[in-house]
């Protein structure tokens, strides 16, 4: 939907300006207290109800906290919003964005019987399909970073070639530089573990299959094609049932349905193409890519055979559907905003420029609130279910899943100082987070205090990376219009 230019000087007008700025004001620290507040009862949860399961503590909770929450909901996200799109197949593609978590969740308990029984070297398949999954979200977001940034930025050098067309000729290059970091990936986890040379050489191999799905999945992201994600996941799953023996399968059959999709729809054939600064594009997915995914990682290497991989698996749920729901709803409207006052801005006045840009900054201050808010809830409402389910493991739940929520929370920071051209604040804040967290669980006794002490240190660097991304957005002007038109 495309917003008219009397809506938007409805929205961003002078007239509003000073009364949208008062209400960012009020409204930011009671958006962020609020979310803190939820991660933070959380957090608490299993500590007040025990293995006693109170009747009383959990409704209580539940109900003041979820008021809050609706509070800010409404003052907050709502009025700010000068948006109001109600978009029909909204929790269509954020259901389609959960494929990969609902497919590995149903097809690892069905086949987990026999892939413990079955070796690869000195270790148990289940084994080796568990440690891949742990190293392939952080080693997919550091071999894709390139294909994001190339594709994206190369969207009007060729109208008439597809995006598969320069997928294709982009892809072989790629795949080839990213595999070394596979196999270090491999290598590494393998060394750790102990592991002899041939279950080494399988995690290997693993990986770099998995790199290589992951980047086949590139074109269905970028293309906000679902229906493709959801297929490329499902045979993935499909496969790993019919053929858990043979563990290197899923990923190939992964991989050919993006293929085979790919080769169809491009509309001409180029040579393979170098990507450039490619080193500094990969340095970019590990840094902000491990503020999500590397503590699972960690864990896992810290935890070995007690590492409990279906409560980890459940605890990142909440942040992985908040994930997608930024992705789907709130991303691509500030990218339609943004873009349509880069077009307009040629023909408005200065003054009438520069308040819709403080009136876009005021957007991304409540889009900010609105993930931290929706994050906040969601892992309050899993850590209640666990706590009512399994009060054993609640403890461990809740830290892993109050952790990954706040984790979530900076990457979305990191992407705000990106957009708006603060890259090396966000290479500094995603370094020191990485820092900090492998510290926290890698020295520390794996276990729910690791987590603790995890989420305590990153809380410093949400409260940074948002106060810097906040700054930064409140003046724009360089960043989304004059650093763009100086390049002419």
């Amino acid at each position: 939907m495309t917003i008219g230019t009397n809506q938007q000087v409805s929205c961003f007008g002078s007239h509003d300006h000073n009364q949208a700025r008062r209400r960012a004001a009020e409204s930011l620290p009671v958006g962020y207290g609020a979310a803190a507040a939820i991660l933070l009862a959380a957090l608490m949860l299993p500590a007040c109800t025990g293995n006693s399961r109170k009747p009383l503590v959990v409704p209580i909770i539940i109900f003041g906290v979820c008021a809050a929450a609706l509070a800010v909901w409404l003052a907050v996200v709502s009025e700010n919003s000068c948006e109001q799109v109600r978009s029909s197949g909204l929790w269509k593609s954020i259901l389609a964005q959960l494929t990969p978590a609902v497919c590995l969740t149903a097809a690892f308990p069905a086949v987990m019987g026999v892939l413990g029984t079955s070796y690869v070297g000195s270790v148990s398949v289940a084994t080796l399909v568990l440690a891949s999954s742990l190293a392939t979200p952080w080693l997919s977001q550091i071999v894709c970073a390139p294909l994001f940034t190339e594709l994206s930025d190369a969207s009007e050098e060729s109208e008439h070639a597809s995006l598969e067309s320069r997928w294709l000729s982009r892809w072989p290059y790629l795949a080839f530089c990213s595999t070394p970091i596979a196999i270090a990936f491999g290598v590494g986890v393998g060394l750790v573990l102990n592991w002899n040379h041939v279950a080494i050489a399988a995690l290997v191999a693993l990986c770099t299959l998995n790199s290589l799905f992951s980047q086949s999945t590139v074109v269905g992201i970028l293309q906000r094609n679902y229906l493709l994600w959801a297929t490329a996941w499902a045979a993935y799953a499909l496969t790993l049932i019919a053929f858990p023996r043979i563990w290197f399968m899923p990923p190939v059959a992964g991989l050919l349905t993006q293929l085979v999709y790919i080769s169809a729809r491009r509309t001409e054939f180029s040579r393979p193409r170098r990507t450039p600064r490619i080193l500094a594009r990969f340095s970019k997915g590990a840094l902000v890519g491990g503020v999500l995914w590397s503590d699972k990682l960690f864990f896992f290497l810290r935890s070995g055979p007690h590492f409990q991989a279906q409560f980890v698996f459940l605890a990142v749920l909440p942040a992985i559907v908040t994930y997608g729901y930024y992705f789907v709803r709130l991303a691509p409207r500030l990218d339609r905003i943004v873009t349509e006052m880069r077009t307009t801005m040629e023909k408005d006045s200065v003054t009438r420029s520069a308040a819709r840009l403080r009136g876009l900054a005021h957007q991304v201050e409540a889009t900010m609130v609105q993930v931290a808010c929706v994050g906040g809830i969601l892992c309050l409402s899993g850590v209640v279910t666990v706590s009512l389910s399994v009060p054993s493991v609640s403890l461990l739940y809740a830290s892993m899943a109050v952790a990954s929520t706040s984790f979530l929370i900076i990457t979305v920071h990191l992407y705000k100082l990106e957009y708006v051209g603060r890259v090396d604040l966000m290479y500094k804040f995603a370094g020191a987070h990485l820092v900090l967290v492998a510290a926290a669980i890698l020295v520390g006794a794996p276990g729910s205090t690791t987590y603790i002490v995890a989420s305590a240190l990153s809380a410093g660097v949400a409260i940074a990376t948002a106060h810097s991304a906040l700054a930064a957005w409140r003046l724009p002007e360089y960043a989304l219009f004059w650093r763009h038109a100086t390049q002419w």
